[in-house]
């Protein structure tokens, strides 16, 4: 997902004028098991909201969007040109999280930095607390 983030709002609302209830039930049947599985006897909405957020977790989004793409093209096209806001990737990006991990491991130096990082490792890898972090080893290898 490099440098996009997804526009989930633009997608949500995509997806509700792409499809109706049981479109959106044959596309997760189809293509997205597990979300199906969980979706017997929910409303349109929220089926929705399950997809997109197995989606984003799963880094497939461009498959979910290819796949309204291929099935509703005229609907896609009125959502095109804001599905993805290019910037600075989420915190919740793989790769920028693993790409900051490393980079951190590599600075630091001292013993109470490592343990804040492997500690901090099994939680959520959010900016502020990747700002904390930094703070911290800043100030443990003066």
């Amino acid at each position: 997902m490099s440098l996009t983030e997804w526009n989930t709002d633009a997608i949500r609302k995509l997806l509700t004028a792409a499809f109706d209830d049981d479109q959106l039930q044959e596309l997760c049947f189809d293509y997205f098991r597990p979300v199906y599985e969980k979706c017997s006897g929910v409303r349109k909405d929220q089926k929705i909201q399950r997809l997109l957020e197995h989606c984003v977790r799963h880094d497939q989004v461009e498959k979910l969007l290819g796949l309204v793409k291929e099935r509703n093209p005229e609907q896609y096209a009125r959502f095109d040109q804001i599905l993805r806001r290019v910037g600075t990737p989420s915190p919740f990006c793989s790769s920028a999280w693993w790409a900051t991990r490393a980079s951190f491991q590599a600075a630091s130096s001292s013993l109470r930095c490592s343990r804040m990082w492997r500690r901090s490792s099994r939680r959520c890898a959010s900016s502020c607390r990747r700002a904390r972090w930094a703070a911290l080893h800043d100030a443990c290898s003066v």
